[in-house]
């Protein structure tokens, strides 16, 4: 009876380690498993953040260029609106040229006409 209790007393000692070894071992999983997971989070967190940098660089270059467009767009308008004024400011200069060479015509037409009538009247 006594090899049995000291049996006993042996077997509940093994045991008594073999489960707390167990729960060791479980912890650790778990430890890993949870240390894991954090990791994988990490990474998770990380990448969504490069890819929201990523996203704002690219809406910056976006607007950038849009801007840049219009700004284009602008000038490119300016210059058609003074080349149409002075295209226009041309054409209203040739027209008083023009003009001015047809009175100077009619003046000297007119000079000679009364050269003719006065000739007539001395003869």
């Amino acid at each position: 009876q006594q090899d049995w209790i000291k049996n006993k007393r042996e077997q509940d000692k093994v045991d008594k380690e073999r489960k707390r070894q167990e729960e060791d071992n479980k912890r650790q999983q778990q430890e890993k498993e949870t240390a894991q997971k954090q990791q994988e989070e990490a990474e998770r967190q990380r990448k969504r953040q490069e890819e929201d940098i990523w996203k704002k660089k690219e809406e910056e270059l976006r607007r950038k260029a849009q801007k840049e467009a219009e700004a284009e767009r602008a000038e490119r308008a300016e210059r058609q609106k003074q080349d149409e004024q002075r295209k226009q400011q041309e054409a209203r200069q040739r027209e008083k040229e023009a003009q001015q060479r047809r009175a100077a015509e009619q003046q000297r037409e007119a000079q000679r006409k009364k050269q003719r009538e006065a000739h007539a009247k001395q003869r």
